[in-house]
């Protein structure tokens, strides 16, 4: 099925995939997701091999 998505679509899934998620305690959010990517740095620094793929 395809068709028109509203215009605020985006927002309004991530909102509901925080919903579902928040409550969670077999993963730790990261917020915002700008800092996320020091979270990568510091994986990438500690092994070069993230979900057995090698990086480069």
């Amino acid at each position: 099925m395809t068709g028109k998505v509203a215009e605020d679509a985006d927002n309004m899934l991530t909102e509901q995939l925080f919903v579902l998620l928040k409550d969670r305690k077999d993963i730790e959010l990261i917020l915002p997701a700008k800092s996320v990517s020091g979270v990568i740095s510091d994986l990438l620094s500690e092994d070069k091999r993230v979900v057995g793929t090698e990086i480069c």
